[in-house]
């Protein structure tokens, strides 16, 4: 059996308070459950020991997240895509409609992507799947007690020893539907708990619910430990006349340099991949066919291929990405041509009430940032800025700055601050309204 304190543990900083406490711990029970032989174990590598920290992945939407190597990632890249475009729900019965296509995009994760990207996909279903088993999760009226009832537990207690993981199906289709039943059998598992602990909850008897919740805890890591057995089992095996792409991703010296990576998106599918900090980038185990690629990096224009793989067919496609100006952008897709996740809906901008969002970006408190928008033409609109104390809105303090033109306006990132979006305050159709957009930092 193996231990881990893996470094990714101190990394997870700032987890919500209301969230299913033990995460880190029910995937590490689960992992210690599987043979160092097993073939999941031995394709993901150091990145099979990142679980535990990446199944906190459906916590941090809209947020940037550090890496082990220095590298910042964004979340989103591995909670959104075609077949998932709005972020889950992480109750029943919502959350059940996350697990199908977060299981079929984890097999994809493991069959085309390196090793890091598939992990942090398999991060994402593994959060959803052990939500399902929470207890206010499963059973949600339970009125002021969701906190008491998932956190009333002693995490270091949690472990399945002895367990011996079982194969949900040998296709990825039986593989599914086993999971799915499964999952069916937590719920109700975890429904028939709830009951019993919340008059104990409401009488505060901490005592009386700590062994329930870690009833349903155990019961997430064996869940979890037959779902990484089954992915390992139906997404490692040879495929056959497989083609691959692969390349490399350049910046000028222009273009920002903060650690975040690009991004390489296949237009009309579900297939994705983040580039690691090199540049480097690969897409294996792929059927043959045309594919027409979309890659994006901060304060860089749109760039594209097109291109035809045969069976058994290798492609290597490298790219030099040229800057927008003004240089320095911070934002990711400034230009609004990546259209990827949502036809008609640029990627990296989020509808809301305020407007349209962009993704957050690493800012320094104290540094003057300018703001600029391209117009369409005939268009007056307005543009805000918004600040956050950490690097996951959701969980952050916020100031926003007064609406302005977005005609060169410079803001200063106010103390405390590490993080900020650009706002196009429209209830329309961002790309309606602007060509580009321009938040970086003045010099």
């Amino acid at each position: 059996m193996r231990t881990l304190l893996t470094l990714f543990v101190v990394l997870v900083l700032a987890i919500p308070a209301s969230a299913w406490g033990p995460h880190t711990q029910i995937t590490q029970a689960a992992l210690d459950a599987i043979d160092a032989r097993d073939p999941i174990v031995r394709h993901l590598g150091p990145s099979f020991e990142e679980l535990p920290a990446y199944s906190w992945m459906g916590d941090y939407d809209r947020s940037i997240r550090k890496d082990t190597d220095g590298s910042l990632y964004y979340a989103d890249d591995y909670l959104l895509f075609p077949a998932m475009q709005k972020h889950a729900r992480h109750t029943m019965p919502g959350v059940k409609e996350s697990l199908k296509p977060y299981f079929h995009r984890s097999v994809q994760a493991l069959r085309t992507e390196t090793p890091v990207n598939a992990a942090r996909w398999i991060g994402a279903l593994l959060h959803f799947t052990e939500d399902s088993g929470a207890p206010p999760h499963a059973y949600t009226d339970v009125g002021n007690l969701h906190h008491k009832m998932e956190n009333w537990i002693v995490k270091e207690q949690i472990g399945i020893e002895g367990y011996k993981p079982k194969l949900l199906g040998k296709t990825e289709d039986e593989a599914l539907a086993g999971y799915l039943k499964r999952m069916d059998a937590l719920v109700a598992f975890s429904i028939e708990r709830a009951k019993k602990i919340i008059p104990l909850a409401k009488a505060d008897d901490r005592a009386a619910v700590e062994p329930l919740e870690l009833e349903c805890a155990n019961e997430c890591s064996r869940v979890v430990a037959d779902l990484l057995l089954t992915l390992g089992q139906v997404s490692l095996t040879p495929v056959p006349d497989s083609a691959s792409l692969g390349g490399a991703i350049k910046t000028k010296p222009d273009a920002p340099a903060d650690g975040r990576l690009a991004k390489i998106v296949i237009s009309g599918s579900n297939y994705s991949t983040v580039a690691d900090p090199s540049g480097k980038w690969e897409l294996h185990n792929l059927p043959a066919g045309t594919y027409m690629g979309k890659v994006h990096y901060s304060g860089c224009r749109m760039d594209n291929f097109t291109t035809r793989l045969g069976p058994s067919e290798s492609r290597t496609i490298n790219i030099l990405m040229l800057t927008l100006k003004p240089v320095g952008n911070l934002l990711r897709n400034p230009d609004l041509r990546v259209q990827w996740k949502t036809p008609g809906s640029p990627d990296s901008w989020l509808k809301t009430k305020s407007g349209w969002e962009s993704d957050v970006v690493p800012v320094t408190a104290g540094q003057e940032y300018q703001l600029n928008v391209r117009w369409k033409y005939g268009v007056k609109g307005s543009a805000s800025v918004r600040w956050y104390t950490n690097l996951s809105p959701g969980i952050a303090e916020s100031k926003d700055e007064d609406p302005s033109t977005g005609n060169g306006e410079v803001f200063t990132a106010p103390e405390k601050m590490q993080s900020a979006c650009v706002i196009i305050k429209t209830d329309k159709p961002i790309t309606d309204f602007c060509e580009a957009i321009s938040f970086s930092a003045v010099k």
